[in-house]
């Protein structure tokens, strides 16, 4: 053949017009060859890039590497490929490590015919702390130029694979695809690709708008951009259509916002996607081209993508500081907040010195104001479009003038979009500060109001009258947080003006600092010392009847309990309550033991509907509504007969020595939320044995008050008491054995071992619950003048059954379980090596050992379940 003229649309060579077989006027060294690749319709870089048609470019800085499971760094770059995300599967990477930051890699496509309408997909993977510039090029054939960019993203995009769709410059002739990244600051900067496709159908562009991410919708079928009609256009089709182009959600657009009218076909009408689709042909809708509809009716959309505080912490970045927070096409700095309660905060909202004026117009509110270093706002619009698809938790912490800080947490919070007035949606308090926005007064589902727009629910302009701040006003009480800042007025500010937060320092005071900080509700895992540490979680459920919570309280484990019914949160009447309904809620929470809750300690009045009445669980029950009751909202009760409890949980020697850990030693014991540390003997009669009392050398005094054995004192690494209320809580729900270990002078050493031991609560006098005696020591306890169910005193409180005195201030003023008085008394005087003369009752007494006159030289209590 000679003189062959395909126009490249044949299906066999023979059909291409060529002078007819034989006829040439060629010889041999002009033999035609060719190199065959496959492009169409997608590259998975299983047989490497050269397959595909893509070769390096020669006049960059490093290459891109075929690659399969993780790159060679750690902390960068994806686990696997895209296409199956298995150890097989292949796709191509540039490595960060070694060379310069700015350094170039170019992957550049084979020749493609653009005269006709394609577009391009792939996939891309941007993790690590220094990831420099991904940039996609559409050159033409044969131009030492990069040509148009139609595609560029920078830095940290998260640990996962990406997926972005391109419509190609329509242009005469062939054009190239260049994959361009940029090397960042470091080696933790690996970009890699996967799955890249060409498509001739069915993609879709935005157009008419600023920016790529915003415009009106047309879509390519056989061959022709075409525009979308509105008719039943929702949030669940921008939302397909933004996620086909490679963001993650779909910002709503005004319908009298306009992108200009479209020309030529409307392929599309009746479109009625459910939001789970992946492209938005494969939506129902009316048929290609079946439409009633004008050009004025032209469906639109604006997208957004962000990297958040939460993301940036998830990757290792965890100094505080202000960070660029990524809406593409679009990017606002912001402060991440990475120091409180675990980090990853982006901070909204921030007073500290009054240096910014908060008395601002609707629209200030709405694009933000303010200095992210000191005071801003971050903007409504903002606010709402981090909200609006992820749920999230806010987390307001204040402090007043005398230094003191408090903070409120709410477990949901969202905003919505400007057309329903950035409406608030806010639920779940607990915190130090006392619930100043969804109590009495709620601002829960309240609009914004500013000093020129009026959306609260009083009969006069709250913001007006309220230091001219932007805020969620219900009836103007209980917060404003941005009103003026007054400073440290000397005599009460004026009410209501400044920056209030009233269940915590009133209306007439106004904070030194304030900070409004949101995080996405995510769970997260924070890796321990060594590889026994592995952490699972199972059966994940989102609830809307019947869960409880606790409000009011220090912490997240004790409060005022309330349950949410028919979507709305009431508190419980305290009538019958008792320890088995507070055991039901406590085990509801995830907590094992419920503590039981003084009736004189408050932890305030709840508001709103009072749910349950005449509780009466029997202890078993999984849930508090399935416990008797009166019937959901029958009750005679008022606010102040509240149900509240107090719930923990702990990790004791025991379950340190079953998990392997066999050293003696002191060891952190978790009563969640709080920790305490105690010494656990990991080698006596086969370890596992919390110890709660140690004597051994006179170091640490134990001629204390009743506060001080209540909350424990000394050292855990030599002498100490470990707390009667720690004692308490470690035996009340679970039996445990009581074993002592004594020395005297002489080096001689003995024991007893009782079988059951308990301490009661506070309200009970800590009293003393012990039987079963074995040992070699003798009974110096549950013989003659039993310890057993005395109850326990000290020198400032006066509990024993000795009725001619009080036996703590008689004998060396120690604490104990005393009778009238004992035959034991191992918190008594360290009086050392006294022998048999000791003064009797006064010292460390094992009577039936040694007897009253001897002081011992050591002695250890501990227990085990």
């Amino acid at each position: 053949m000679d003189q062959v003229a395909c126009t490249g649309t044949e299906s066999r060579l023979t059909d291409c017009p060529h002078n007819g077989w034989g006829y040439h006027d060629c010889a041999i060294g002009e033999d035609a060859g060719v190199s065959c690749y496959d492009l169409w319709p997608r590259c998975d870089f299983q047989h490497g890039a050269a397959r595909c048609g893509f070769t390096q470019d020669t006049t960059d800085d490093t290459n891109w590497v075929w690659g399969s499971q993780h790159t060679p760094t750690s902390n960068t770059g994806p686990p696997h490929d895209n296409t199956f995300r298995n150890s097989t599967g292949k796709y191509m990477y540039v490595e960060a490590s070694g060379g310069a930051p700015g350094d170039t890699a170019r992957l550049i496509s084979a020749p493609l015919n653009t005269e006709n309408n394609i577009c391009l997909n792939f996939n891309y993977h941007m993790y690590g702390t220094q990831v420099g510039t991904l940039n996609v090029y559409v050159k033409q054939r044969g131009s030492s130029s990069l040509g148009e960019v139609i595609f560029s993203r920078s830095d940290f995009q998260g640990d996962q694979w990406k997926f972005s769709e391109l419509a190609l410059p329509k242009r005469e002739g062939f054009a190239q695809i260049v994959f361009e990244t940029v090397r960042g600051s470091g080696a933790y900067g690996d970009i890699a690709i996967d799955d890249v496709g060409i498509i001739t159908d069915a993609c879709v562009r935005l157009t008419g708008g600023n920016t790529s991410a915003e415009g009106r919708v047309e879509v390519l079928h056989y061959g022709e951009w075409g525009t979308v009609c509105n008719d039943r256009w929702g949030d669940e089709d921008a939302q397909v259509v933004c996620r086909q182009l490679g963001y993650r959600y779909a910002r709503p657009v005004s319908s009298q916002r306009s992108f200009g009218r479209g020309g030529g076909h409307i392929w599309m009408d009746q479109v009625a996607c459910t939001g789970n689709e992946s492209r938005l042909a494969d939506c129902p809708h009316n048929g290609w081209g079946d439409h009633d509809c004008a050009h004025d009716e032209d469906a639109s959309v604006s997208c957004y993508d962000f990297t958040g505080c939460d993301e940036y912490r998830a990757s290792g970045r965890t100094a505080s500081g202000v960070y660029t927070m990524f809406f593409y096409p679009d990017r606002i700095g912001t402060y991440c907040d990475m120091d409180t309660a675990g980090g990853g905060w982006t901070v909204i909202q921030r007073r500290q010195d009054g240096s910014v004026p908060f008395n601002r117009t609707w629209e200030e509110y709405k694009l933000g104001f303010g200095d992210k270093k000191g005071e801003f706002w971050l903007g409504n619009e903002v606010i709402h479009l981090l909200t609006n698809f992820k749920n999230h938790q806010l987390r307001i912490d204040m402090e007043d003038w005398g230094g003191n800080k408090r903070f409120a947490l709410y477990s949901t919070f969202r905003v919505s979009g400007e057309a329903d007035g950035y409406r608030l949606h806010i639920s779940g308090y607990s915190g130090t500060a006392g619930d100043s926005m969804t109590g009495s007064h709620s601002l829960n589902g309240r609009r914004f109001s500013t000093v020129d727009r009026d959306n609260d629910a009083w009969s006069s302009h709250c913001s007006r009258t309220r230091g001219q701040a932007g805020w969620w006003f219900n009836s103007c009480t209980h917060s404003v947080l941005n009103g003026r800042y007054l400073g440290n007025c000397v005599s009460p500010c004026s009410a209501w003006q400044g920056v209030v937060w009233n269940h915590w320092k009133g209306e007439g005071y106004s904070l030194k600092s304030v900070s409004m900080k949101i995080r996405p509700i995510v769970f997260e895992t924070v890796r321990g010392s060594g590889a026994y540490g592995d952490i699972a979680i199972d059966d994940v459920g989102i609830l809307t009847d019947a869960c409880v919570r606790l409000t009011g309280g220090n912490n997240t484990a004790e409060g005022r309990v309330e349950v949410l019914h028919y979507g709305e949160w009431g508190t419980i009447c305290n009538d019958r309550w008792g320890d088995e309904d507070a055991q039901v809620v406590c085990r509801q929470l995830g907590y094992r033991y419920a503590r039981p809750v003084s009736s004189q300690r408050s932890f305030g009045r709840g508001g709103g509907h009072i749910w349950m009445d005449q509780v009466a669980c029997i202890g078993n029950e999984s849930r508090l509504a399935d416990c008797p009751h009166n019937g959901w909202g029958d009750h005679d009760c008022a606010h102040d007969e509240d149900a509240s409890v107090s719930c923990y949980d702990f990790t004791g020697c025991e379950e340190y020595r079953a998990s392997g850990r066999t050293a003696s030693g002191v060891y952190t014991m978790f009563f969640y939320p709080d920790r305490i540390g105690t010494y656990c003997d990991m080698d006596t009669a086969g370890g596992g044995w919390t110890v709660i009392q140690r004597r051994q050398d006179g170091s640490v005094p134990f001629n204390r008050n009743w506060e001080e054995y209540k909350l424990g004192f000394g050292d855990k690494k030599g002498e100490f008491w470990l707390g009667n209320e720690n004692i308490h809580l470690l035996t009340n729900f679970k039996n445990h054995e009581l074993r002592i270990d004594m020395e005297d002078w002489q080096g001689n050493k003995r024991f007893a071992l009782y079988s059951t031991f308990r301490v009661s609560g506070e309200a009970d006098g800590y009293r003393l619950h012990i039987s079963g005696y074995s040992g070699n020591a003798g009974d110096s306890m549950a013989g003659a003048l039993s310890n057993n169910g005395q109850r326990f005193s000290t020198v400032d409180r006066d509990n024993d059954a000795y009725t001619s005195g009080h036996c703590s201030q008689r004998w060396g003023q120690g604490g104990w379980w005393f009778a009238a008085c004992s035959y034991s008394y191992l918190n008594g005087r360290y009086l050392g090596n006294c022998g048999n003369s000791c003064t009797s009752w006064q010292g460390v007494v094992w009577y039936h050992w040694r007897g009253a006159g001897y002081s011992l030289t050591s002695v250890s209590m501990k227990i085990r379940p």
